[in-house]
């Protein structure tokens, strides 16, 4: 294990945070947080040797998941004041110490960023899941506004996607090693209309929507609305919506004022980009709403039903069922898309 290497742990709040020094001989469950030290691993450590460890944030109760030097099971019973506790371990019921029962999980995460190589130890909750894993990760990176980092994750060989599917359910034994390659670059990019034209007109309550479905699984960055033509000042609602109706669960909504000197080169379209990215499964389909009272706007035209964009994604386009202002896959608002494969 480097002697650099970061650890993940739990504060006072109960707030995932890295920490320093837990080789340290410190005593026993501090009752100050030190969530801004840098650090070295616990590997070696047990639950009851580690000063960075909270009691309050066990789930060491009967009923309860655990690690045992066995394996995963159930714990039978637990008493505060024995040092010892039994568990039922795939039939077998055992007596442990104490100490020898997690409630989390270390992982050694190695990240392999061009010719570099950082490790780091996280602590997962016993009942966490490889999703979880996925976002415990991401968050230990910084992006912007431009540019994220996309997460490919590898264990035993084979890379994993975001699942429901637990530590206990992929069998993940302390400090199994994941391998994290991040990458930080511009997304691809799609756009769907050859020609832009001005006229597109507004009302009480309108809404356009177009209903999009890729032929792989993305990662969506952005996209782009246009502007008002005529030097209209527009006050959109912008939603991406879960399916292919206005009904469908909102994944992300966004209302601001769009005039002709808001952000971004383009004279005629307005792109937005999205804090962290919004993961579409290949042949799953979801939504891009633009709710607008009144004015009008430019909006392209002779787009088709289907469109290859960068990474050879191809996309295809139809009503969202639901909006009522004419975007559709040959015209309309929302002309391009920024996205990861």
């Amino acid at each position: 294990m480097d002697s650099d290497a970061v650890v993940w742990k739990t504060d006072e709040e109960n707030q995932w945070a890295l920490y320093s020094n837990s080789n340290a001989k410190l005593p026993q469950n501090p009752k100050t947080s030190t969530n801004t030290q840098k650090s070295h691993s616990t590997k070696g450590l047990n639950q009851a040797d580690n000063p960075f460890y909270f009691n309050k944030i066990r789930t060491e109760a009967k009923g309860f998941i655990a690690h045992t030097p066995k394996g995963y099971g159930i714990i039978q019973s637990y008493l505060p004041d024995s040092e010892t506790t039994t568990v039922k371990v795939e039939g077998n019921v055992y007596e442990f110490e104490k100490r020898e029962i997690m409630s989390e999980i270390p992982v050694e995460v190695i990240f392999l960023r061009e010719t570099t190589k950082v490790i780091e130890t996280i602590m997962m909750p016993i009942m966490s899941t490889i999703s979880d894993l996925f976002t415990r990760i991401e968050s230990s990176g910084e992006g912007n506004e431009e540019e994220v980092k996309n997460v490919k994750l590898y264990y035993q060989g084979k890379e994993l996607d975001k699942t429901p599917d637990s530590l206990e359910k992929m069998k993940v034994v302390p400090y199994a090693k994941f391998l994290a390659i991040p990458s930080i670059g511009k997304p691809l990019y799609m756009n769907r209309f050859p020609t832009i034209n001005e006229g597109w007109y507004y009302d009480a309550n309108s809404l356009d929507g177009i209903c999009i479905t890729p032929s792989r699984k993305i990662q969506l960055k952005g996209f782009s609305v246009f502007r008002g033509a005529k030097g209209t000042i527009l006050n959109p609602q912008i939603e991406i919506l879960q399916g292919d109706n206005t009904k469908s669960s909102v994944l992300y909504s966004k209302t601001f004022t769009l005039g002709k000197d808001s952000g971004g080169p383009h004279e005629k379209i307005y792109q937005i980009m999205l804090n962290k990215t919004l993961t579409f499964e290949a042949g799953s389909s979801f939504s891009i709403t633009f709710k607008c009272q009144t004015g009008q706007s430019f909006y392209g035209n002779g787009g088709k039903q289907s469109v290859v964009g960068e990474g050879d994604v191809s996309f295809t386009f139809k009503e969202c069922s639901g909006a009522h202002n004419g975007t559709s896959a040959s015209s309309g608002q929302v002309p391009e898309l920024f996205y990861y494969v």
